[in-house]
């Protein structure tokens, strides 16, 4: 996750944070909700032509606002209801960067958070059914280089999922507009 403060400037990566708008905040808002939403909407939601929409939402993605866009996918209908949270004790220093390469290579691994705390790394699982995970476990996570010990939680039921950063948090937001109302 990239860090910004928003309606200041600072730089990342050679890149100058510009300062964002209500009508910034209003796209980002928007697009964070339902991505695939055609340009004349979204204009028509914001309140702007479809070219200033295009423009803006071309300048937020150069500037790193928008990241990337993407298939939110459902993983209980491809095959993998299972959800557990792993946290890892490793080996630390340079061996660090080939435990997480070894991670990053196991399919069913969807995140992994180098952390501070009780772990070193917290890895995120999906698996079909209770033996897969114990599966996964056993024959590729316990198996990675500086693998020490690990301790695996199985997510019961989402109880708060929020898709991105909640609007609210960002400063100069603001709290209702007409426009917003709609969403």
């Amino acid at each position: 996750m990239q860090m910004m403060i928003l309606g200041s400037v600072i730089r990342r990566k050679g890149v100058v944070a510009m300062d964002l708008d209500h009508i910034d905040r209003q796209i980002l808002v928007i697009l964070q909700e339902n991505a695939r939403i055609p340009l004349q909407e979204l204009a028509d939601q914001v309140g702007v032509s479809r070219p200033t929409v295009h423009d803006r939402v071309k300048k937020l993605l150069h500037r790193g606002y928008i990241a990337k866009f993407y298939a939110d996918v459902d993983p209980e209908l491809m095959g993998y209801p299972v959800l557990a949270w792993v946290g890892l004790l490793t080996d630390q220093g340079d061996s660090a960067h080939r435990t997480l390469d070894e991670l990053r290579a196991i399919p069913e691994i969807e995140a992994a958070y180098v952390v501070t705390g009780h772990f070193d790394i917290l890895v995120k699982v999906r698996a079909q059914t209770n033996s897969h995970l114990q599966k996964i476990l056993f024959e590729k996570v316990d198996r990675v280089f500086g693998f020490q010990r690990s301790e695996t939680m199985i997510v019961l039921s989402a109880a708060v999922e929020k898709n991105g950063l909640d609007p609210s948090l960002w400063s100069g937001m603001p709290k209702s507009t007409e426009k917003l109302s709609k969403l």
